[in-house]
């Protein structure tokens, strides 16, 4: 074989040892705070407290996050996937709702530049969803 031959075989594969870091860095979001977010039931009418944290704790349930009250119009949630834990606050009324991020397990969080696991915020959205989804219900 000759040496342009063996050179260009190796090509590939330095492409590929060089480009695998830099994917790991796509993995990386901003994370995504959900503040004031607006309850509206079916037909717009306003729900109490009580209607909103049974949604929202149904929704956590659904999900898979353990859910728990804090003090009234505060829950703490925490997700438990593989090898990977969230913990948010999902604070609420009547009239809105937020979700905040707390803390992580190996999500890579990086709070210089506000960055998580893209993951984290699918996870997020999907409970946003399933929120919205119940309260309209209501």
């Amino acid at each position: 074989m000759s040496k342009n031959f063996l050179f260009k075989s190796w090509i590939p594969l330095l492409v590929l040892a060089l480009a695998l870091p830099l994917a790991a860095c796509f993995r990386q979001a901003q994370l995504k705070n959900l503040v004031d977010q607006p309850v509206a039931g079916s037909r717009n009418q306003t729900l109490t407290s009580a209607q909103v944290k049974k949604v929202i704790l149904d929704a956590c349930q659904k999900r898979g996050w353990v859910a728990r009250e804090l003090s009234p119009g505060r829950i703490s949630a925490t997700l438990d996937n593989r090898s990977h834990r969230a913990q948010i606050e999902i604070t609420f009324n009547g009239s809105r709702y937020s979700i905040l991020y707390k803390d992580s397990l190996n999500l890579k969080y990086d709070p210089s530049n506000n960055t998580i696991h893209n993951q984290y915020n699918n996870w997020v959205d999907y409970l946003r969803q399933d929120i919205e989804i119940g309260l309209a219900r209501v």
